[in-house]
């Protein structure tokens, strides 16, 4: 059974150079012969050291609710939203995150400081962390879970889909510069539409043009593709079918 991180990085070929963005789920640690209280730690520990300060692993730590209920968003305190995984990168001692109040991310590595110094007054315009994600054309994996891609919206604003629109928020960030008030441009899913998301096309589209390379984690799948093939593949389809993104 595969287990080994640098022989799974190494056949979707990625190296420890590389800038990678990573969507996971913790149930692939169950498959460690360690503790169960360890399993997760050491799966954590394997990807970070995979890089070291030769690449950037970059890892969401998303918290919407937040800032919209209690209008603030504590860097170092408030938790990610997205699952167990996610927050077990948040709370690693070497995670520098993001003070994006909506869409952070911990990053990792030697590109660290570009990442943490995007715009956060927009969260998938230009000059923000998705816009950086596209110029490195990052890889993008997903560890054993289905296949996502929160790139996706960089694409969607870009070309200003129709069921989304621009909406503000007003709020505070704290970090340890103290306390700033903030006014964040978001391009919000259209409620009243009630869509909901299916990325099977699009993940089907990269397969079938081999821009996604597969691999096994024991018993799970996972993934690469890179940032630009989403993309392209993306812009290339929404073109032709406004609601390629969602389900029919």
């Amino acid at each position: 059974m595969q287990l080994e991180i640098n022989k799974i990085f190494k056949s979707l070929e990625i190296k420890p150079e590389s800038t990678v963005v990573i969507h996971g789920d913790a149930i692939i640690a169950a498959q460690y012969p360690q503790k169960k209280s360890q399993k997760i730690d050491y799966l954590v520990e394997n990807i970070i050291n995979f890089f070291d300060d030769r690449g950037t692993l970059i890892v969401p730590t998303f918290n919407q609710s937040n800032f919209i209920e209690k209008k603030i968003f504590d860097v170092a305190k408030t938790p990610s939203k997205i699952g167990f995984f996610y927050e077990k990168f948040r709370v690693h001692k070497l995670a520098n995150r993001t003070s994006h109040p909506f869409f952070s991310f911990v990053i990792f590595g030697k590109d660290k400081k570009k990442y943490l110094n995007t715009q956060i007054k927009d969260c998938f315009g230009k000059r923000t962390i998705f816009e950086l994600l596209y110029k490195k054309n990052a890889k993008i994996v997903n560890l054993g879970c289905r296949w996502q891609c929160s790139f996706i919206h960089f694409v969607e604003q870009k070309i200003k889909v129709d069921y989304r629109y621009f909406k503000k928020f007003i709020g505070i960030i704290k970090d340890k510069n103290g306390y700033k008030k903030i006014k964040v441009n978001y391009f919000v899913r259209d409620l009243r539409k009630n869509l909901t998301y299916n990325l099977d096309k699009l993940e089907q589209k990269l397969k079938e043009k081999n821009k996604i390379n597969y691999a096994s984690f024991g018993r799970f799948q996972v993934s690469s593709v890179n940032a630009k093939d989403v993309y392209k593949f993306t812009l290339q389809n929404i073109k032709i079918n406004k609601k390629f993104l969602l389900d029919d």
